[in-house]
C-alpha cells in the first residue's frame, strides 16, 4: 500500500497573500484543521493550521484601518513533503520521526494530496478487522517463532478464515491479534494448543 492510495485529493490550497480569516472560515467549511500554500504558479511554499490562524486573529490591531492579517504570516516553512509512491509504512515512520500530524504529497513541486495521522488511524482500524464481525484473538509468543503461516492452514482446514493479522514485537516476545471467522472459540481454542502461543485473550466483537 503507498501514498497515494490512502491520500485525500484534490487538495484545497491557498495562497501566501490570503487574509486569515478567510482562510480560517475555508477550514471550517471543508472540515479541515490544514491548508498547504502555494505561490502563484502553484508551487508549494508553506503550510498553516487552525490554530496558527485563531493566534494570529487573536492579536489586537493598532488600527482599524490596518490590513487584515495573511496567512503567509504564520505558515510553517520548510514543509515535510513525500512523494505519492511511497510505502505508507515509510510515510507512517516519517511522521513519527518528524512529529507531524499530516503530510503533504508533491509532484513536480506543486501539492496532489495530503496524508493525516487520522487517515493510518483509518488503515490501522481496518487492518485490524475493526469492521469485520468475528472472534478477536489476541496471542502471545517467544519472537523468534514464526506461526503465522500454520495457524492461518490450520484454521483454514478447520472451516475458518483468518480475515485480518497484526503484531508488535518488543524483545523477546511477540504479541499478535487476529480477527477469524466462521469457528466458534471452543474450536479455536483447541486449534491453538498445537501452537507455542499463550492465549491472552478470545471474544467475539
Amino acid at each position: 500500500m503507498y501514498v497515494r492510495n490512502l491520500m485525500s485529493q484534490p487538495v484545497i490550497s491557498v495562497t501566501t497573500d490570503m487574509g486569515a480569516g478567510v482562510a480560517l472560515q475555508t477550514m471550517r467549511e471543508k472540515i479541515i484543521r490544514r491548508l498547504p500554500i502555494v505561490d502563484h504558479e502553484g508551487r508549494l511554499v508553506g503550510i498553516v493550521n487552525d490554530r496558527s490562524l485563531l493566534r494570529l486573529l487573536a492579536e489586537p490591531r493598532r488600527h482599524r484601518s490596518d490590513p487584515m492579517p495573511t496567512v503567509g504570516r504564520v505558515m510553517s516553512t520548510p514543509v515535510t513533503t513525500v512523494p505519492p509512491d511511497l510505502p505508507l509504512e515509510e510515510a507512517a515512520s516519517l511522521m513519527a520521526d518528524k512529529r507531524v500530524g499530516a503530510l503533504l504529497v508533491v509532484e513536480n513541486e506543486k501539492p496532489v494530496g495530503i496524508l493525516t495521522d487520522r487517515d493510518l488511524y483509518r488503515v490501522f482500524f481496518d487492518l485490524l478487522g475493526g469492521r469485520d464481525a468475528g472472534l478477536r484473538v489476541t496471542l502471545r509468543a517467544p519472537a523468534n517463532v514464526d506461526i503465522l503461516a500454520d495457524v492461518a492452514i490450520a484454521i483454514s482446514n478447520a472451516g475458518g478464515a483468518l480475515r485480518s493479522f497484526g503484531s508488535i514485537t518488543h524483545e523477546d516476545e511477540s504479541l499478535m491479534v487476529l480477527k477469524v471467522k466462521y469457528i466458534n472459540e471452543d474450536e479455536l481454542q483447541l486449534l491453538l494448543r498445537d501452537f507455542s502461543v499463550e492465549i491472552e485473550s478470545i471474544r467475539q466483537v
